[in-house]
């Protein structure tokens, strides 16, 4: 009884929390799993790497043979330290870029980030012929997101301990910079995935600003494959339901989300130009509602 009342306690906060607590959650959980039983696994003598079913390897056929695990890196930290500072880093600027634009585009851009690092690991590793290596993609899932916030709203400030008042694109880019030099120091590889999530985040908010993102198609593909899982559980068959709409009901409709995402790219551009601190109390209001509407 009071396993099944400890389990409806943590669905339903997993379900009413915002998405940056969601990852993080899922992220804490997966890694300490991954941890144990790593250290578990260190004490049999036997001919398996766990490894080989968690991460991208640098070897692009072990991604067909286990391609489950361009999903799965992104979720699992390589070590303590990687996992408590990218966890960090990623409540920081996760939750400022879910306040400015809403938590729906949280997830496709951590996502799309991280895959988008992956692949050009990939291409990299296979061009320059470096040694074999495992990707953790939870580093550029968390600096794609670091990167949108930079190119969201670069000059906004965040109170540091000892440095006062600093822009957060300066922030962004000491980080990145500190984190290449670490990288490059100690022979790994990972910062061959740091161009893909660079472009991933850039990308994403210029799509947004344009009025055609990529958290939409994103989002409609996590649905369906959650429908489709759930199908099973369910024991029911997924169905696939379209909606039409009467045409003029349709027209209205456009008309609105075109002067909508017009009054969208113009308060963008008063953050970009005097910050987001700057703006009057209607404009973050329609800037809360717009992100979650």
């Amino acid at each position: 009884m009071m396993n099944q009342s400890l389990k409806n306690d943590i669905k339903q906060m997993f379900n009413t929390t915002h998405m940056v607590n969601k990852l993080i959650l899922v992220i804490l959980g997966a890694s300490v799993l991954y941890f144990l039983v790593s250290s578990i696994l260190k004490g049999f003598e036997y001919n398996f790497n766990i490894n080989d079913y968690l991460f991208v390897g640098s070897d692009l056929m072990d991604l067909l043979k286990h391609p489950w695990v361009l999903i799965t890196h992104l979720f699992i930290a390589r070590s303590l330290y990687e996992m408590i500072w990218l966890l960090l880093l990623l409540y920081w600027f996760g939750s400022i870029l879910g306040d400015i634009i809403g938590d729906d585009k949280i997830l496709p851009v951590y996502l799309f980030s991280g895959i988008l690092g992956s692949v050009f690991f990939l291409l990299l590793t296979n061009i320059l012929k470096v040694d074999y290596f495992y990707l953790s993609g939870l580093e550029s899932s968390v600096i794609g997101i670091m990167v949108s916030s930079a190119v969201l709203v670069p000059d906004y400030n965040l109170n540091l301990i000892l440095f006062g008042k600093i822009r957060i694109k300066f922030i962004v880019l000491a980080i990145i910079v500190i984190d290449l030099l670490f990288l490059y120091s100690s022979s790994r590889y990972q910062y061959l995935a740091f161009p893909g999530a660079i472009l991933a985040g850039w990308y994403y908010i210029l799509g947004i600003r344009a009025g055609n993102g990529l958290n939409v198609p994103i989002n409609k593909a996590i649905n369906g494959t959650y429908g489709f899982i759930g199908s099973f559980f369910d024991g029911r068959k997924g169905n696939l339901k379209i909606k039409h709409k009467d045409a003029s009901v349709f027209t209205g409709k456009e008309d609105e989300k075109k002067v909508d995402q017009n009054e969208l790219n113009r308060i963008l551009d008063k953050i970009r130009t005097v910050g987001y601190d700057n703006l009057s109390e209607s404009e973050k209001q329609f800037l809360f509602k717009s992100g979650r509407g």
